[in-house]
Formats: structure tokens, C-alpha cells, sequence
């Protein structure tokens, strides 16, 4: 019956590839009864099992391939990718150096231990990697789509861009390209082409997942809770064993303050992979909603035990002590937030400047926050965090920044340049829907409210910060830290403890 086996073998892989994966998983079994010895077999279930989220399951079989074939450099890296994806990245490097040294040009090897790379912020290590696969195979677009995320996540746009359109280039059809290419998009805050690929994504494979959790950010941060919830949904019935789509979900809960699906939500992708960090940061923010700032500050701490270079875990805590007025603790977690990701540092360094600003260092915090501005790398030209931090900085002006007083008239008649409303067009019959998004505004007033603060305009820094309330942006950062601010210049006005969330949080 060898044979045979080989043949079911066969016959797995290929419905696995067509995402047919419990008839795939069915082959594979029936091939490992027919010969208990056949190596291939167990590594081919492996790795269905893997694309399942079953990961011990899949290591189980996958240690049976290794023991049967210690010499192949497939069945290392299969296991690698394994270990890699239940975040055990240095038992995935040491099958990944095995691989690579049983067969110095097998191409997969090299583009599994880049990501391994990447995800250990090793990323000059991760890019020579990728680059040597390429070297190897050229016309396979899976590496250049790896090299692309990690120059994403360098904050080298303008080259992750590049190595995407060639992923796209070589095979125009492949779902994941576009993907790739839109979660570049999106990390420079182009909204508008991050939505093309990851719409272009899901019309070629309509049972893409990831890539319908990736729009629901876009949808989200254009203020489209009803389409979020729609793709994220989409996501979990796709994949029910994805976080993702259950995070993604959670936020979607979180800002239209339903607070217990929001919670069961996180709690429910917690489950799911017990070292995803963003659901702990998310729960952590339900948590202080609700008043319990010592439970929120463990599950965030707890995220970032999960993943130690976790932004939004130390972005969070610093806003708990800020909320404490432990400004030296607050600096610090501030601080960090900013050395880990080079693409992620634009609030954190906010932060540090408010928190420097409170502290009455305003010309050093003013100087290093031009320093950082001059020196950050290019996003996309109607990007709003370069906005505010050009706001902050000086090159544009308070009545440019802020919502304007006779704001209804404008709607109906603000172009595309008007960072306030562009973001937030809803299509309605053949044509859209112009409204204030709240969520910038409540940022806009924030901000402009701290600088006319740190100038000593303490008069309209109040007015500013009760604009900033007035929103009702409860899951917004700059809400709560407007109501501190109101509470340390003891104004009346209390907003009770208000999270951060929005920019804070991590679908």
C-alpha cells in the first residue's frame, strides 16, 4: 500500500492548497494508516494542522517527520514555521539554522528565518535572509512580500512598497501581495490604496481571513463601525480560530461602548492563543473603563510579558501614571514605547512630550520633538499623525488645525484636504455623507488645548480640553488625558476614568 499512502499524500496537499482542509486532513490521515513510516504524510498533516491554528497538534507530527527525516531540510523548516508561529522563536531559529545548514540553498528556509528575524527585531539579520532567498529564486513573490513587512515595520516605506509592487508584478493573482502591499499602505496612513489592495485581496480569495481583519482596521479608523463589524465578523466566520477576528471585534465593541461583548470578545482570543499581547492590552482598556486601573495596568503588563517589545503595552502603563501624576514613571514607559518599532513611534512621542511639557521642560521637549519630526521617515501625504506632529511642532497654525466655530457650514463644502472630515465619508446612494470625525477632533482640541496650556494660556487651554470632552470620545487617549488635565487645573468638569484605546490599541 506504499503507494497509495503516497498518493492520499498527494492528494492532501493539494486540497490543502485549495483551503479544502478537512478533506485534506482526512487524506492525511488515511495516508499515515496505510504506512505509519511515511515522513511526507506526517509533515504534510503538520502543516494542515498548522493553517488549523492547531499548533501542538502540529509540532506533534511534525517532531515524527523530523525523526523520520533528519536530513531534510523541508521537514526542519516546517517545523520551524511551527515553533515560530506559537512564538517559541528561538526553537524555531534552531530548526531554521538546521535547515539551512543540511541544504544552504533551500529557498524557504531563508524566508521562514527572516520572519523569525523580524519578529526578534533582528531586522538587518532578517533582511539579509530574505535577500538571499531572493538571490536564490527571484520569481517567487513570497519573499519579496517578507521583505516588504520587515521594511514595513523598519519604517522603510518607500522600499516595502517597492519589494510589494514586484510581489505583485510576478503573480498579479496572489491574494497575499495585496495584502502585504495594503498593510504598507496602511502603516503610512493611506487609507484610500490600503482599502484597494485588501478589497482586491479578498475578491481573489473570498476566504481570505487576515485580510478582512486588515480592512476592518482601515474601516475603524475611517470611523466605519458598521463595515467593521462586518469584516471582522466575515474574518471569525472564515477563520473561528483566528484572535484576530475576535479582537478586531472587541475594539469594534469597545468604541460603540458595549463593554461586556467587547470583554468576552478578548477574552475569547485570549483563549485562543494564551501569548496574543493586543487582547490583554484590550481587555486591560475595558478594565479601565470601568474604573479599575490596578486590574488594567496587570493585564497590561501582561501583555507585554506575552511580547516584550510590545508599544501599546508600555504606551498603556504610561498612561496610568500619568493619570497617577508619576511623571518620572510615565516618561519612562513613554520613552520605551518609542525604542522598539521605528514605524511606531508618532504618540508615543506625543507623550513624552506632554508628559516633558508638565514637567516645565518645554524648549527641550519642543527641540526633541522637531528632532524626531525631521528625521522620521515619509508617510503619506495626508497622513493625520503628520499632521499633528507638524501641528505641535509649528508648521501649521491653531485655526488650521482645530474644528472650525462655524463648522456646519463648512461640512457641505470641505474639500479632501481637510484632514477633519476626509476620513469619514460614507457612500450613500451616489453620493457621500460629510461629517466631523469626532475622534480626530477630539484629538485636535486635546492638543491644541496642551500647547495654549504650556504657554500659560491656562483660560483657553480649559475651553480647548472641555471641547475635547464634549465629543464624547471615551475611547480616545486624548479624552482621558483631558480629563486629567481638567483635574489637575481644578475645573469642575470630571469625565471619570476615560481609557486609551484608539490610538492605543492593537487589532
Amino acid at each position: 500500500m506504499p503507494k497509495f499512502a503516497e498518493a492520499y499524500t498527494l492528494r492532501a496537499g493539494a486540497k490543502a492548497a485549495q483551503g479544502d482542509l478537512d478533506a485534506a486532513l482526512a487524506d492525511a490521515n488515511r495516508a499515515i494508516e496505510l504506512n505509519p513510516n511515511l515522513r511526507e504524510a506526517y509533515d504534510t498533516r503538520g502543516n494542515i494542522k498548522r493553517v488549523k491554528h492547531d499548533l501542538d497538534a502540529a509540532l506533534a507530527d511534525l517532531d515524527r517527520a523530523v525523526q523520520l527525516g533528519s536530513t531534510s531540510a523541508r521537514f526542519y523548516t516546517d517545523r520551524g514555521a511551527a515553533w515560530e508561529e506559537k512564538g517559541a522563536i528561538e526553537r524555531a531559529l534552531v530548526d531554521l539554522d538546521r535547515a539551512i545548514t543540511l541544504d544552504s540553498r533551500y529557498y524557504p528556509a531563508y524566508v521562514v528565518r527572516a520572519e523569525a528575524k523580524r519578529l526578534n527585531r533582528n531586522f538587518e539579520d532578517a533582511l539579509k535572509d530574505v535577500t538571499r532567498a531572493i538571490e536564490i529564486d527571484p520569481k517567487k513573490p513570497h519573499a519579496y512580500e517578507i521583505r516588504g513587512h520587515i521594511n514595513t515595520t523598519k519604517g522603510d516605506f518607500d522600499n516595502a512598497l517597492a519589494d510589494c509592487d514586484r510581489a505583485v508584478a510576478l503573480d498579479s493573482k496572489r491574494a497575499e501581495a495585496y495584502a502585504t502591499r495594503g498593510n504598507v499602505h496602511l502603516s503610512r496612513g493611506d487609507l484610500e490604496s490600503a482599502e484597494a489592495d485588501f478589497t482586491r485581496a479578498v475578491s481573489i480569495n473570498a476566504r481570505f481571513a487576515s485580510a478582512h481583519a486588515s480592512r476592518g482596521i482601515v474601516d475603524m479608523d475611517r470611523g466605519d463601525l458598521e463595515r467593521a463589524w462586518a469584516d471582522y465578523s466575515r474574518c471569525i466566520e472564515l477563520d473561528p480560530k483566528l484572535p484576530r477576528g475576535y479582537n478586531g471585534r472587541g475594539i469594534v465593541n469597545l468604541r460603540n461602548k458595549q463593554f461586556e461583548n467587547a470583554n468576552a470578545d478578548f477574552e475569547f482570543a485570549i483563549r485562543l492563543a494564551p501569548k496574543f499581547a493586543p487582547a490583554y492590552n484590550n481587555r486591560g482598556t475595558v478594565k479601565h473603563v470601568r474604573g479599575d486601573s490596578s486590574e488594567a495596568m496587570k493585564d497590561f503588563t501582561r501583555a507585554i510579558e506575552a511580547d516584550r517589545n510590545n508599544v501599546i503595552g508600555y504606551r498603556l502603563r504610561g498612561l496610568i501614571y500619568f493619570e497617577k501624576q508619576q511623571w518620572a514613571d510615565a516618561l519612562r514607559e513613554f520613552r520605551k514605547s518609542t525604542e522598539i518599532l521605528p514605524n511606531d513611534q508618532d504618540y508615543g512621542r506625543l507623550f513624552v512630550w506632554v508628559v516633558r511639557s508638565q514637567l516645565g521642560e518645554n524648549e527641550a521637549a519642543n527641540q526633541e520633538l522637531a528632532d524626531y519630526f525631521s528625521a522620521r521617515p515619509t508617510h503619506a501625504a495626508k497622513d493625520w499623525r503628520t499632521r499633528i506632529l507638524s501641528f505641535m511642532i509649528g508648521r501649521v497654525l491653531e485655526k488650521d488645525f482645530c474644528p472650525p466655530e462655524n463648522l456646519q457650514s463648512q461640512l457641505s463644502t470641505a474639500g479632501e484636504e481637510w484632514f477633519l472630515v476626509d476620513a469619514i465619508h460614507h457612500q450613500k446612494g451616489n453620493g457621500f455623507e460629510r461629517k466631523l470625525n469626532t475622534g480626530r477632533a477630539c484629538e485636535a482640541w486635546f492638543y491644541a488645548g496642551i500647547k495654549r496650556l504650556a504657554a500659560g494660556d491656562k483660560r483657553t487651554a480649559i475651553e480647548l480640553f472641555k471641547k475635547c470632552l464634549a465629543t464624547d470620545q471615551k475611547t480616545f487617549v486624548e479624552f482621558g488625558l483631558a480629563a486629567t488635565e481638567l483635574n489637575m487645573l481644578g475645573d469642575n468638569q470630571r469625565a471619570g476614568n476615560a481609557p486609551a484605546v484608539r490610538n492605543a490599541l492593537q487589532p
